[in-house]
């Protein structure tokens, strides 16, 4: 005849399949709590990726347009005229004829003043062309914005006329 106990013995019994199934969903639940960890560390990594991109735009195009300041191309406009028009610790205003149309009081010349500042309470830098359209953001996620003005030898100054260089300093948060 047939051995009807060792059929009983070779499957397994529903205590073993519970057992099992409850390891089971552990590892599976570590498992899950491991990716979703690391899918919200990466989601952070690319925010703050995104945030330090953004900064060094801003700053590179600032350095852009600020090395501009007082360009005349044909040398007409007086030099009291010219260049870094009011500046503090958190802004810099400054106009440049970036259309070398010996101008920056035209209607075509409407990008030729600019003033950069920090907005803190939106954390941002603003970017005005005093022509209509206001402040602008120009960069977001902004904490800190300080410029400081040098004489030529590197000593700070306070004085417009004296300005040779700049510094800028972002902080993005």
């Amino acid at each position: 005849g047939v051995d009807t106990n060792r059929r009983w013995r070779s499957g397994f019994t529903l205590l073993e399949l519970l057992v099992s199934l409850v390891i089971g969903l552990v590892i599976l639940g570590g498992m899950y709590s491991v990716f979703t960890i690391q899918n919200r560390n990466f989601a952070n990594q690319e925010q703050m990726a995104e945030m330090r991109q953004s900064a060094r735009v801003a700053m590179d195009e600032m350095v852009r347009e600020i090395t501009m300041a007082g360009y005349n191309p044909n040398c007409t406009t007086p030099a009291a005229d010219a260049g870094i028009t009011s500046m503090d610790a958190t802004s810099l205003a400054f106009k440049a004829d970036l259309n070398e149309n010996s101008s920056t009081t035209g209607t075509d010349d409407t990008n030729e003043y600019v003033t950069y500042a920090l907005d803190s309470g939106d954390y941002q830098i603003t970017r005005n062309t005093n022509r209509g359209g206001g402040a602008q953001p120009f960069a977001e996620n902004i904490q800190d914005l300080t410029f400081t003005y040098y004489y030529a030898n590197g000593n700070v100054t306070a004085t417009l006329a004296n300005i040779r260089r700049i510094k800028i300093s972002i902080t993005a948060s």
